[in-house]
């Protein structure tokens, strides 16, 4: 019976010169299962997103080829990841180069 009566203006009056406390009141009377918890979200391996993303491109593509599993895709995989090391070996290597032809260039002006 009081709510009925009272309740709207009380409620009215916290909105109005105590919305804190208005809020802890909503807050209390919230079910707990609707609260999640957000986590740090990482991706896997901590890759940057754009790296992830490329990642995950390949790997749609690779099952969608059937790939997983299959012995004659897995010798494919394993050649693609020798032909990317090297690729990232040579890159290496040229950019030491660089460097390397820029350093000497200093020590000998």
């Amino acid at each position: 019976m009081v709510w009925e009566e009272h309740g709207k203006t009380v409620l009215e009056r916290l909105a109005r010169d105590e919305p804190g406390k208005l809020a802890t009141i909503a807050y209390g009377l919230l079910p707990r299962d609707l609260f999640v918890r957000v986590e740090d979200q990482r991706t896997p391996g901590n890759l940057d997103p754009d790296a992830y993303a490329a990642l995950r491109s390949l790997l749609d593509v690779i099952e969608k080829c059937g790939a997983i599993g299959d012995p004659i895709s897995a010798r494919a995989t394993n050649r693609l990841r020798d032909v990317l090391l090297s690729r990232g070996r040579e890159q290496d290597q040229s950019a030491y180069q660089s460097v390397s032809a820029r350093g000497s260039h200093l020590l000998t002006s």
